[in-house]
């Protein structure tokens, strides 16, 4: 019988003060593992610098400074491996936003999010978790926001809930906004974010491969120079870098979910000797892959 990582429940009395309004935000650094754990509230996490490794509702992702990302109530979520991960989470129960929830959560960007939701605990809804990478102009104004928060909830000034309840109106209908713009992007090859969406895209899709900086760049259309550019300023990282974690991130999954040989897995992920993946793994990891499969 497959053995299973405990889950810990994080209750509303742990991160909401009583009798008042139940939003807060935080603002922690990860290093190392963060164990897997769920709660009934919302929590939107913005990354402001660092690197993880993130699972969600089942998928397993790389998570980088600039992403922004959320957590629906009852998905369970763990960072495996996290290293210098800079973070601001906002917590909050939409109760809160009293006769504007209906008219939020019917905004762009907010029907995955109601399919996680209705997925309830335990259960795995159809959307996967994604998340939006913001280009600098937009890290800019979420932090405006979550500072402006952070400050309320600190300072408790007059009418400071009213003020926390407004500024949460404003930050879920900035996502909204992210998300439309990011799917543009997406869309647009000739935009400065969508060029960064077309590489990781072509990374993710062909991570089993061999890929080359030259292939890179015509599979993209890209210059070799601009991507490493792009990515150092986007990602701080060379493509290289991110392909590496990407294929340690799979390979965490699937040693999880299936009963394929290290061996195996370590080639279905496009590292075809098992010692150079054994040593990547416990690098970004911090123990060896036949350990993280005994404790996951």
């Amino acid at each position: 019988e497959r053995r299973h990582m405990p889950v810990t429940r994080i209750e509303d009395n742990q991160v909401f003060e009583p009798g008042v309004v139940k939003i807060a935000v935080n603002n922690v650094e990860h290093n190392g593992r963060v164990a897997f754990h769920s709660h009934s509230f919302w929590e939107f996490v913005y990354v402001d610098s660092g690197f993880a490794i993130h699972t969600c509702a089942g998928e397993t992702s790389m998570l980088t400074g600039g992403d922004l990302f959320v957590i629906a109530p009852g998905e369970t979520h763990a960072y495996t491996r996290a290293c210098n991960t800079v973070l601001y989470n906002c917590l909050f129960r939409a109760s809160e936003l009293g006769e504007e929830e209906r008219s939020i959560f019917s905004l762009p960007g907010f029907s995955e999010l109601r399919m996680r939701a209705e997925g309830g605990d335990g259960v795995i809804s159809r959307a996967k978790p994604e998340c939006i990478r913001l280009n600098f102009t937009e890290r800019h104004e979420i932090m405006t926001i979550i500072e402006k928060m952070k400050w309320e909830k600190l300072n408790h000034p007059s009418g400071w809930q009213q003020m926390m309840k407004s500024l949460l109106i404003q930050l879920l209908v900035f996502y909204s906004r992210l998300d439309v713009y990011a799917r543009r992007a997406e869309r647009r090859s000739d935009s400065y974010l969508g060029h960064t969406y077309k590489v990781l895209k072509y990374l993710e899709e062909n991570y089993d491969k061999n890929i080359s900086a030259r292939e890179l760049s015509e599979a993209t259309g890209l210059s070799s120079d601009y991507i490493s550019k792009q990515f150092k300023r986007e990602l701080s990282m060379t493509p290289t870098e991110y392909l590496r974690r990407y294929r340690i991130a799979k390979s965490m999954e699937m040693l999880r979910t299936t009963d394929m040989p290290i061996a195996d897995i370590a080639r279905s992920v496009g590292i075809d000797e098992l010692s150079v993946f054994s040593r990547l793994f416990k690098q970004f990891a911090g123990e060896s892959p036949s350990n993280y499969r005994k404790l996951n």
